[in-house]
């Protein structure tokens, strides 16, 4: 009997998977991102954190559009494991560097380490910028609708949340805000913040409730609507 062979196959998932026990924390994601540099024969590296980035930047060899796509996207590809890559700039102190990481064997970032240390670095800085926008664009339409309502909404916070765009705790006259609206189109935010505001009319979602969303926001399913057509993440939104 013949039997075929049976293949792996690979889900994009894998990179999560691999990253979190590569990447264990944000010291180990520098330091590859840093030693990748030295490894295209940079002789200087210079880290600047900014509020918002962390720019690492070398003067070594670089790569461009291809090699990014078919060896810095290919996980697990390394052409340095193969000995076909950078033979022509191989110098004694480069060699001496890299024996001190790895004496005889190839190169530690064989692995594509250094791709998951951006991922690892760049969710976090992008998850930052997300509430920032938040928090900058929120408080105008709090107060906007503040004086449309008549209420006062005593504190704003943002979070990423997994199932809610938004919560309101009608006793503290507090709102919560996802910070997965920044990805959103404005009215999108402007109609939690009013369901949210709503909150400290009505706590629950009954016919009053419904008519003073109708009263304010006469748009409101369609935000509603729009804000759910293609939901952030894949887990299951409530509004």
């Amino acid at each position: 009997m013949v039997y075929d062979p049976l293949p792996f196959k690979i889900s994009t998932g894998l990179k999560s998977i691999i990253g979190r026990d590569l990447i264990t924390d944000d010291y180990v994601a520098v330091f590859e991102l840093v030693k990748n540099a030295f490894d295209a024969h940079a002789k200087k590296v210079t880290i600047t954190f900014q509020t918002n980035r962390i720019i690492i930047e070398d003067d070594g060899k670089g790569m461009d559009l291809d090699d990014i796509k078919d060896k810095w996207l290919f996980v697990a590809y390394s052409a340095k494991k193969e000995g076909v890559e950078d033979s022509d700039l191989q110098d004694e102190a480069f060699d001496c560097y890299r024996n001190k990481i790895r004496p005889i064997k190839y190169f530690a970032g064989a692995k594509g380490i250094g791709r998951f240390s951006c991922d690892r670095l760049g969710s976090k800085l992008l998850e930052r910028w997300y509430r920032e926008q938040i928090r900058k664009n929120a408080p105008r339409l709090i107060a906007k609708w503040e004086r449309m309502m008549g209420v006062n909404v005593s504190d704003l916070y943002v979070q990423r949340m997994k199932t809610k765009w938004g919560s309101c705790s009608a006793p503290a006259r507090t709102i919560r805000l996802n910070s997965e609206l920044a990805k959103k189109p404005r009215e999108c935010l402007e109609y939690i913040v009013v369901h949210e505001m709503v909150h400290l009319l009505e706590r629950t979602h009954n016919r009053r409730f419904m008519t003073l969303m109708e009263q304010f926001m006469p748009r409101w399913r369609s935000h509603r609507e729009l804000l759910n057509r293609l939901p952030v993440r894949r887990e299951k939104w409530v509004y």
